[in-house]
């Protein structure tokens, strides 16, 4: 009887072997979704400038941002390895109107960057082996690529880069910067993985054009203005407030606001909330009939307590 049983052990213990590795298996290679950047409308966003400054780039990663892939020691992202490590992040931008792809790499808190030119670069493996930029085009004039290194209180901290790149869909963007691990050493590679991750570029017609949005702050109340010239598929509009642009957006309408103007015919709009006191920004969300959505202008408000004049009482004689 010991032996079945012993043989009936080590046949489960061999199926749930080849199952985990089999899971394993399909992990690693199950293609995912190609993942796009965020698209840059000239008139609602803040200009992309490759600088060293990133106060332009919104790091939120709950869909609303730039943020765009994690970036793994020696590239590897699987988290039964020894030497797994999150340690820097990719945001990516392209502006649709000069067909530029603009990039951030952001060192995660406790890694330092190394200002090595040779190992900040990005490549798309579908178009070569080249990279499409690095650290050797440091301050080039335009036209990019261009790179300059990202630097906060005198200590680096990643780089911005920009380069041409159609609307096309690529497989095989890799990002790469060599980071100390914060036990030191002598570096290690932090990458998106060298098999490169998908990249999908496409520029859709803006559904609704913008013309103005505006706040009035009022007994505490935050009244937003924004008027439209022309709306294409566009179903309405959400309000979303922040603490600071890279802070988490909340949804502040309780219902879509539903869409007034047409394809050759804009509308206005108003909407108020009462925030509380302090400095808070906002942003519009657009979204169509197809339950795709684009975001739109950010509008910056300070609110504070009403101010009242002391009362004066008259003198009364012999006071």
């Amino acid at each position: 009887m010991e032996q079945p049983m012993k043989m009936l052990t080590r046949l489960l213990l061999t199926s749930m072997l080849l199952l985990s590795v089999f899971a394993t298996l399909v992990w690693a290679y199950e293609p995912a979704n190609p993942p796009e950047p965020s698209y840059i409308v000239p008139s609602d966003t803040p200009a992309t400038v490759v600088d060293g400054a990133y106060g332009e780039w919104n790091l939120a990663e709950d869909g609303t941002g730039d943020f765009f892939a994690n970036m793994y020691n020696a590239g590897r992202p699987d988290p039964a390895w020894p030497g797994y490590a999150l340690m820097s992040k990719l945001y990516l931008r392209y502006a649709c109107d000069s067909g530029m792809l603009y990039a951030l790499v952001l060192a995660e808190d406790g890694y330092v960057p190394l200002p090595w030119a040779e190992d900040a670069w990005i490549k798309i493996y579908d178009l070569g082996n080249n990279t499409l930029v690095d650290g050797d085009d440091a301050n080039n004039p335009d036209p990019p690529p261009d790179f300059d290194w990202v630097y906060v209180n005198e200590q680096l901290r990643g780089y911005e880069a920009a380069f041409a790149l159609a609307e096309a869909t690529y497989t095989g963007l890799e990002a790469h910067i060599q980071i100390v691990e914060p036990n030191g050493g002598d570096g290690a590679t932090s990458s998106t993985g060298k098999d490169g991750i998908n990249l999908v570029i496409e520029c859709r017609p803006t559904a609704v054009e913008l013309s103005s949005f505006n706040a009035r702050i009022s007994r505490g109340e935050v009244t937003l203005n924004w008027m439209t010239t022309a709306e294409s598929d566009n179903a309405g509009f959400n309000v979303y407030r922040a603490r600071s642009e890279n802070s988490p957006w909340l949804k502040v309408n309780e219902n879509l606001i539903g869409a007034q103007g047409q394809a050759g015919e804009g509308a206005s709009y108003s909407f108020v909330d009462r925030p509380g006191y302090g400095a808070f920004y906002y942003k519009l969300e657009n979204m169509n009939h197809e339950g795709e959505s684009s975001f739109h202008r950010l509008v910056k408000v300070l609110v504070t307590p009403a101010f009242r004049r002391p009362v004066r009482r008259p003198m009364m004689p012999g006071q």
